[in-house]
C-alpha cells in the first residue's frame, strides 16, 4: 500500500510541476523583450524546499491504529 501512495504522490508531483510549466511557457509569450519568468517564479511547491521535515509512522502504528478502531466497533 506504501508503494502505492509513493506512486499517486510522485505522479501529483510531475502534474503539479507540468502545469507550473505550461503556465511559465504561456506568461513568458507575454512578457518584456529580455524579461523572462521562472517556473520558481510562480509558485515553489512543498517538496522543493529543503525545510521541510518528514512525517514517519512506521507501518505498525498505522496498523495498530487501524485495528484499535476496529475492535471498538
Amino acid at each position: 500500500m506504501q508503494g502505492y501512495n509513493n506512486q499517486f504522490e510522485i505522479e501529483q508531483q510531475f502534474e503539479w510541476e507540468r502545469a507550473r510549466w505550461q503556465t511559465t511557457l504561456l506568461l513568458n509569450v507575454h512578457t518584456a523583450k529580455g524579461k523572462s519568468i521562472k517556473p520558481k517564479d510562480l509558485i515553489e511547491f512543498p517538496w522543493e524546499t529543503d525545510n521541510l521535515k518528514p512525517i514517519k509512522r512506521s507501518l505498525s502504528e498505522v496498523d495498530k491504529s487501524i485495528f484499535e478502531k476496529w475492535d471498538k466497533e
